[in-house]
């Protein structure tokens, strides 16, 4: 029996599946638009569950960060590097320095450095 055609025929081979040429040449079209269209659903298949962990993930994101800004101090008790700097009577470019030694602590909210006005308290202690 033909694979493609389902007619009866005499083989010359014994693993001869189709009766002629032509029913070859289709059924083996047929084999590889099958597989492309197996590909494609595949492929489908793993965008949705790609899709799927993105947003999963960015909801994760989006809770550390608002678990974050619960746990963060009052704006009322942070201030500026400007108004730090100002407060202390010290240069934005010292102020860079304490921050790279560790000797101020920053919290950074986005693009934005705030520092806690507990580090005021404690740097003019040190100076003392």
């Amino acid at each position: 029996m033909c694979n493609f055609c389902n007619k009866e025929f005499v083989a010359q081979k014994y693993n001869t599946k189709s009766c002629s040429n032509r029913c070859a040449n289709l059924s083996h079209k047929m084999k590889v638009r099958q597989d492309k269209e197996n590909m494609f659903n595949d492929n489908e298949i793993y965008k949705r569950l790609l899709h799927k962990l993105l947003v999963s993930v960015e909801r994760i994101e989006i809770a550390l960060e608002l678990y974050g800004v619960k746990q963060q101090i009052s704006k009322e008790e942070l201030l500026s590097p400007e108004k730090y700097c100002e407060l202390m009577n010290i240069h934005r470019k010292t102020l860079t320095r304490m921050i790279q030694r560790n000797e101020v602590a920053i919290i950074k909210q986005g693009n934005k450095i705030l520092i806690n006005k507990n580090q005021l308290k404690n740097t003019t202690n040190d100076k003392c």
